[in-house]
């Protein structure tokens, strides 16, 4: 007999479903020779990147994918975090033990992160987004992914000529 579906499990599948989705690839070419991630396996451990350690980055998604990173089903690592403020970036970098950066650009340059949340103001999102898919990255990013429509169509146009995965939250 199956559960009724709620937010809280529906959240949980699609986080696993990306997180399978960012590890499987989608065999298309990067246009970015340098943004070319490491070959994963399917059972390598996907790295992430949170980018804002605010009250929604820090109460909602850090908890989560801790507790994510627990199940070997799912194999999740929170490899970087990275925000602006200081009591904000030390604080997340305790909780999740992770590496810690000032300059999400800098985080975007190792390799060996997957993809990233992005859990910024609302301004900086589709910025963050190109840069992060440019890098090489899937992204999770909150909602609005942006404030103007003709930024929403780069985002849209990036993601296909890149083959990078971006889900709206």
């Amino acid at each position: 007999m199956s559960q009724p579906s709620t937010r809280r499990s529906f959240l949980r599948n699609t986080a696993i479903t990306a997180a399978a989705i960012s590890a499987a690839g989608s065999g298309r070419k990067l246009a970015a020779a340098n943004a070319a991630p490491p070959r994963r396996g399917a059972n390598d451990r996907i790295r992430l990147g949170i980018i804002g350690c605010g009250s929604l980055g820090y109460n909602f998604h850090i908890p989560r994918l801790i507790d994510l990173s627990g199940d070997p089903k799912v194999n999740i690592q929170v490899a970087a975090v990275c925000d602006i403020y200081e009591p904000r970036k030390l604080r997340a970098k305790e909780a999740t033990k992770a590496e810690l950066f000032h300059d999400y650009r800098k985080m975007l340059d190792r390799p060996d992160i997957d993809g990233v949340v992005i859990v910024t103001p609302d301004h900086w999102h589709a910025k963050m987004t190109l840069d992060a898919m440019e890098a090489g990255k899937d992204v999770h990013v909150e909602k609005p992914m942006t404030l103007h429509w003709e930024e929403a169509k780069q985002v849209y146009e990036a993601s296909e000529r890149l083959g990078r995965v971006v889900q709206v939250g």
